[in-house]
């Protein structure tokens, strides 16, 4: 066989299974870290299973408590290193009132039912913009 035979022969044969080397996630604390990791199903010293990670995502997306949830692979010499990056959802943290006050914010919060550490969802918001604008056409 030719060189050129084997070169082409050797381009048929699908590389080795990539075996996960480390999983990290990156979260805003090493006790949120430990916590979150009971939703990745991925193991270090496994092949990589892309359905696998595709879960484990779909489950830390599914907690709530974040709006992106994305994963870093990198390929080192002891395997891939894996990350998940998480984007935490939006929380409310107060409620202002700008401009002539027809509400006050204790008013709002009573209205939309808006609690403060709560996920801002866009639906959420939407739901609770509608409710004090209700509230506004009754007055």
């Amino acid at each position: 066989m030719t060189g050129l035979g084997l070169l082409a022969l050797l381009a048929l044969v699908p590389p080795p299974p990539a075996l996960v080397a480390s999983v990290r996630i990156d979260a805003a604390s090493e006790r949120d870290g430990q916590r979150l990791r009971r939703y990745v199903s991925v193991a270090v010293g496994q092949t990589l299973d892309t359905e696998e990670l595709r879960r484990s995502v779909r489950r830390l997306f599914a907690t709530g408590e974040f709006a992106d949830v994305a994963v870093e692979r990198r390929e080192t010499a002891h395997g891939l290193e894996l990350v998940f990056r998480l984007r935490p959802a939006a929380r409310l943290t107060s409620i202002a009132v700008e401009g002539e006050p027809l509400l006050s914010p204790a008013q709002i919060r009573r209205i939309t039912r808006l609690r403060e550490g709560e996920m801002l969802w866009p639906r959420r918001l939407e739901k609770a913009a509608q409710e004090a604008a209700l509230e506004l056409a009754a007055r």
